[in-house]
């Protein structure tokens, strides 16, 4: 499993920024991570369904607005319970 760092943490003895991404981490590590709020999975069916988008023929102009229409289009699900 593969997650973003969202907030500095130490894991295994080695420091992570904000931003960071951390590969090939244990699913229990990772879960435990994410639970904690400082890490979150990263998402490759978004990244894949950016990088083999047809729609955009010139994908360095439009980049930023193709990845944005994506991000709308699959809004974070809340995952608070009732």
């Amino acid at each position: 499993m593969d997650i973003l760092v969202l907030s500095k943490i130490k894991h295994n003895g080695t420091v992570y920024e904000k931003g960071s991404t951390i590969l090939n981490i244990s699913k229990k590590d990772a879960e435990r991570l994410i639970r904690l709020k400082v890490a979150e999975e990263i998402k490759y069916d978004l990244i894949d369904k950016f990088a083999h988008d047809e729609e955009s023929e010139d994908r360095e102009e439009n980049s930023e607005t193709d990845f944005q229409k994506i991000l709308d289009e699959n809004p974070k699900q809340d995952k608070k319970k009732k």
